[in-house]
């Protein structure tokens, strides 16, 4: 969250603080009391700011999409470039900041958890953090198939496509044990690998897509 930054009023500092401990440990097991340690003020704080914990956690969620947001490359694609050109694009910036270290990965960490132990915040995640991204990928994909962006075909591309994106993130830990060259010391992953991972999943996806082009299926109605 780097628009908060120490010594920022108390409210923003239960936020940076709140943001930090829900990625780590998550909303059912982060407690008030670890947060207001980190941010340096008192419970009672949290109360006044945002009523309880939960309120808190919505809070953080919100600021985190809204940050988010304001830093994507890859909601930025050059409309002039062709449908291939634009999936690489996207891959490859969507990977460099999902893969990145540091309060960029927070939001991240607290929607692979509420995949495991939903919250309330599932269901902002679902109308408004999901949707974008997806749009994006949905348009790309809509060009290259020439079908509709709501096609059933074209969203379970999607769904493919951005799959094996987030496997990377989500399977950090495995990759640390079993493929360490992979990962740098400081836990992120090296430019040069994410340009490869970037490029394996566009021709991977690409080829699928174009052979199932090819293919009569659901959509051509036989």
């Amino acid at each position: 969250m780097p628009s908060y930054q120490p010594g920022s009023d108390t409210r923003n500092r239960l936020m940076v603080a709140a943001a930090e401990v829900f990625a780590e440990q998550g909303f059912r097991h982060a407690r008030v009391s670890d947060i207001c340690e980190r941010a340096q003020a008192n419970i009672a704080a949290v109360n006044y700011h945002f009523g309880d914990k939960e309120n808190l956690y919505l809070a953080v969620v919100q600021k985190l999409d809204e940050e988010s947001k304001a830093d994507a490359p890859y909601m930025q694609i050059d409309p002039d470039a062709s449908a291939e050109q634009k999936l690489h694009t996207f891959v490859r910036q969507f990977l460099g900041v999902l893969l990145r270290t540091g309060p960029s990965t927070w939001l991240g960490k607290l929607m692979a958890r509420e995949m495991m132990e939903p919250t309330a915040a599932l269901d902002y995640m679902i109308e408004h953090v999901i949707p974008p991204v997806e749009g994006v990928v949905r348009g790309i994909v809509g060009e290259l198939l020439s079908l509709p962006p709501d096609s059933p075909i074209v969203q379970l591309c999607v769904s493919s496509i951005l799959s094996q994106c987030m496997i990377y993130f989500d399977t950090k830990e495995i990759a640390l044990r079993m493929r360490p060259e992979l990962i740098n010391p400081d836990r992120s992953y090296d430019p040069a690998t994410i340009a490869f991972l970037a490029g394996h999943i566009t021709q991977f996806s690409l080829h699928g897509m174009h052979a199932m082009a090819t293919v009569p299926g659901p959509e051509s109605g036989t």
